[in-house]
């Protein structure tokens, strides 16, 4: 006689009670028997089994109420090893419910089932008062009590098909009625798209007649030179002389030949204001310049009036903006300065940099 050898036990999940009665069911009909049986937080079963004639300690069912915890099994001796367990076969209910709007489809589902059902009830009512009729007809004529059940039988035959098919067509209908609603409870999630890289714009450069433009904007605004880079012209109601120095190769940084100092000259020998000469000035200024500060004048210019621009900057080289002692300045600083109101004749300059 082989040693005895202990208990075999098997640990199973079920998802749904039904899932855990019909396999509970087939590991008892294979000798396995319920020795632990827990539901979870997730209200998932737990059931462990064991082979051998151990008792169960919980019951087989779950539905009947709360599962308790086990208590201590007896473990029983086995002259041979237990056969495997049978496997574990999922079931899924047929409508696996989730959400409320599933338990409205389910109520509307009932009903419909229901109807159906009603309906069949009322037909049977009909074919039996139909087969009484038959069967009494049947007394007074032994042809017609042949030929009549037959046509009964035939009629209920055709009538209960019809019904079958009539409850196998509700149920497919809220088979997918109940997925369909499932599909739109839960969209499926869209896979982003990556954007398309663009291009940063380039950079925008002084055009026009100003300090930084182009030479060929000034000869295009002011026609003709009376000489190299000089211009006679009327600017605020002053006759004026317009003086231009134009870039080196390397300090234009798009390679035109742009303009990077401004010397304006007044024509009719007398002196301008202030505010003349800074309205005569601003026609040559960048369209995005803002004064940040001034300063002391040059000699007898003065003061000195420093502005910052952008545009300025993507038009000239870095290295064209300093200070008077030489100092680098951030690129895009430049400065105007006048005589002053007693100064005759009257002369402004507009130039990259700064007095200070």
């Amino acid at each position: 006689m082989s040693a005895p050898q202990p208990p075999r036990t098997e640990t199973r999940h079920y998802r749904f009670d039904g899932e855990y009665t019909a396999d509970a069911t087939n590991m008892a009909s294979s000798g396995w028997r319920v020795t632990d049986l827990r539901r979870l937080s997730d209200n998932t079963i737990m059931a462990t089994y064991t082979y051998g004639s151990a008792p169960a300690t919980a019951p087989l069912n779950p539905l009947s109420g709360p599962i308790a915890p086990p208590g201590a099994p007896t473990v029983p001796s086995f002259t041979a090893p237990p056969p495997h367990p049978p496997a574990q076969r999922p079931i899924r209910p047929i409508w696996p419910f989730s959400s409320t709007a599933d338990a409205t489809v389910a109520r509307r589902n009932n009903r419909i089932i229901l109807g159906v059902i009603a309906g069949l009830v009322i037909l049977c009512c009909v074919v039996g008062a139909i087969n009484g009729s038959i069967s009494s007809a049947a007394d007074a004529s032994a042809t017609a009590t042949v030929a009549a059940p037959a046509n009964a039988t035939a009629t209920a035959s055709a009538v209960s098909a019809e019904a079958t098919q009539a409850v196998m067509s509700a149920t497919e209908t809220v088979f997918y009625a109940t997925a369909t609603a499932n599909a739109l409870q839960h969209p499926p999630t869209p896979i982003p798209t990556s954007p398309v890289p663009t291009s940063p714009p380039p950079p925008v450069t002084v055009s026009g007649a100003l300090l930084g433009g182009p030479l060929t904007d000034f000869e295009a605004t002011y026609g003709a030179e009376s000489s190299q880079y000089t211009w006679d012209t009327t600017i605020y109601g002053q006759q004026a002389q317009l003086v231009v120095h134009t870039t080196q190769s390397s300090e234009s940084i798009d390679g035109q030949d742009r303009v990077k100092l401004i010397d304006i000259y007044g024509l009719s020998g007398s002196a301008w204001s202030v505010t003349e000469g800074a309205a005569i000035v601003a026609f040559f200024l960048p369209t995005d310049a803002t004064q940040v500060g001034t300063g002391a004048g040059y000699g007898s210019l003065g003061p000195d009036h420093v502005y910052m621009s952008q545009q300025l900057a993507n038009s000239l080289d870095a290295s064209i903006f300093q200070a008077s002692n030489g100092q680098r300045l951030t690129a895009g600083t430049f400065d105007w300065q006048c005589t002053t109101a007693s100064t005759s004749p009257p002369f402004c300059e507009i130039g990259p940099g700064a007095n200070s």
